[in-house]
């Protein structure tokens, strides 16, 4: 319903993929399908191709200047694209854009914002050092890159996808909160996989790196970064097996040089949790609610 207030200077063209749904979702379509016949284009799987797929067949049929993703346990707020065209109009080096977002749990309680400190225009090298910052939801890019994101060759992870748009051009930030995002969603892939996004997350910087679109200082910086956050997350739970996992991970995929990188970011991942936890200890202490931020930088 969201995508349905959304008011823009021209026509929308609403594009749903029903990955063979097995609960309610297809009655709840059809009865707004039969309020907005003439927005809404219902496309159901018969059986489950995967959310990649999906989203290269719902590609392949948009006709839109400007093709807006938005994940079905995700909404947008009033004015988003809107907001986000008028930018692409005005910043034409541009060829995407995005926001940021409020995070909500599965029950729409508000939980904090999704990150902060973001440049207002940017590019791949910076994406590439500050990591996946940014929300698939509030992704809006112009049409005639849509062919560049459905014939990636690998899984549409949101990084990837993100990457290969920055590769074509730079990519503009809108910093206002005009998604929720539902955080550990049952229908999320990041809750039931995340050691398989994890992988996916290195072969997107690996095709990154194998295009040499990054200077060699950025694509040591990106994996060092990759790894501190994996130090961060295992100190707290002894899961050291799990980083030794990782590590080994990223010595096959990018062997060269790996040993330095690892130094740089264990070092990092250490400062990153000490941080975390004298963050907390001070919040605490002063007794001051403040607005949590899932991607801090």
């Amino acid at each position: 319903m969201s995508a349905l207030m959304q008011v823009v200077d021209g026509e929308i063209e609403i594009l749903l993929g029903d990955d063979c749904s097995t609960d309610n979702t297809r009655s709840e379509i059809m009865s707004i399908i039969y309020r907005f016949p003439e927005k809404i284009k219902y496309f159901r799987r018969e059986k489950n191709i995967g959310g990649s797929e999906n989203l290269r067949d719902l590609l392949r049929k948009a006709r839109g200047d400007y093709i807006a993703h938005l994940d079905g346990d995700d909404f947008w707020f009033p004015g988003k694209l809107k907001s986000q065209i008028n930018f692409l109009k005005t910043n034409l080096q541009c060829t995407a854009c995005y926001t940021n977002a409020w995070v909500v749990s599965e029950d729409l309680r508000p939980m904090g914002l999704f990150n902060n400190k973001i440049k207002t225009i940017f590019d791949i090298e910076y994406l590439l050092v500050e990591g996946n910052f940014l929300n698939h939801s509030s992704l809006v890019y112009r049409g005639s890159y849509r062919a560049h994101v459905s014939k990636m060759s690998s899984q549409l992870l949101d990084y990837g996808i993100h990457l290969e748009l920055a590769g074509k051009g730079f990519l503009g930030y809108v910093d206002s909160a005009f998604v929720a995002y539902r955080h550990g969603s049952s229908q999320s892939i990041i809750r039931s996989s995340t050691d398989q996004i994890r992988l996916l997350y290195l072969y997107a910087l690996k095709d990154v790196f194998d295009r040499e679109l990054a200077s060699q200082a950025v694509r040591q910086i990106s994996v060092a970064n990759f790894w501190a956050r994996i130090v961060k997350d295992a100190i707290p739970k002894s899961r050291l097996s799990w980083a030794y996992h990782w590590g080994k991970e990223l010595q096959r995929i990018f062997p060269s040089g790996i040993y330095q990188v690892l130094f740089l970011g264990l070092i990092q991942g250490c400062v990153m949790f000490s941080l975390a936890v004298i963050r907390r200890i001070l919040s605490k202490a002063i007794g001051v609610e403040q607005v949590r931020i899932f991607n801090r930088r």
